[in-house]
């Protein structure tokens, strides 16, 4: 194979791999994929591979090896140049501060995120995150607003798992306001992207919802 196929495969396997399958077998190919980038001096592959692992760690939430990944990744993108990764990154590192517990170092991270790229992809995901804050401390409203927002500009541009996501927890904070009806017409969407992107267990977590929304009501 040439080095370009070998390249385009590595990528597209560990960008799945790293999302589904056997976290044990995409570590191994992380580990291939990371020699094969660094043997050929291939910065761009290797910032790639280093975030693809670092959401691997994610996943199975060893934070501590995927804020390394993570902040080894931030850095190739930095010195190639691409901002948008380095914002993705700065995003991806708050989440892993917000799973840690590091409230400030999170809101850090996506405040870099939107001075590097304040484009609808990362304006989705900081809405999302900030959500999840809010929804920590118990700031429902505000919590809403946030995933409302994610909601809207991950489906406007069809980040459709994301979308899905920020329209669950968006449900999820009205159903706590008690704004039954319009928690049920959100789950109701919700459920059915949940249908359309193969997801049954966000689906079941939709439906059980919706069936308290109308309970309720």
């Amino acid at each position: 194979w040439s080095d370009n196929m070998r390249r385009v495969v590595y990528s597209q396997l560990l960008d799945r791999m790293s999302q589904a399958g056997d976290p044990d077998q995409a570590e191994r190919l992380f580990q291939e994929a990371l020699r094969y980038a660094v043997d050929r001096s291939d910065k761009v592959m290797e910032a790639f591979v280093r975030f693809a692992g670092s959401r691997l760690d994610f996943r199975r939430q060893d934070l501590y090896r995927g804020r390394d990944r993570a902040k080894d990744a931030l850095r190739l993108f930095s010195e190639l140049g691409d901002k948008l990764k380095a914002a993705e990154a700065h995003n991806h590192l708050a989440l892993i501060e917000f799973s840690d517990g590091s409230i400030n170092a999170s809101m850090d991270h996506l405040r870099q995120a939107l001075e590097l790229a304040k484009v609808p992809p990362i304006e989705a995901n900081v809405d999302f995150i900030r959500g999840l804050i809010s929804q920590r401390a118990n700031k429902v409203q505000e919590a809403a607003e946030h995933f409302r927002k994610a909601n809207e500009t991950a489906g406007n541009i069809g980040m459709g798992p994301l979308a899905l996501e920020a329209g669950f927890k968006y449900g999820e904070a009205l159903f706590v306001q008690r704004d039954y009806m319009k928690a049920a017409d959100v789950l109701l969407k919700v459920s059915q992207i949940a249908a359309s992107l193969q997801n049954p267990v966000r689906e079941r977590a939709a439906q059980a919802l919706l069936t308290q929304a109308h309970g309720a009501l």
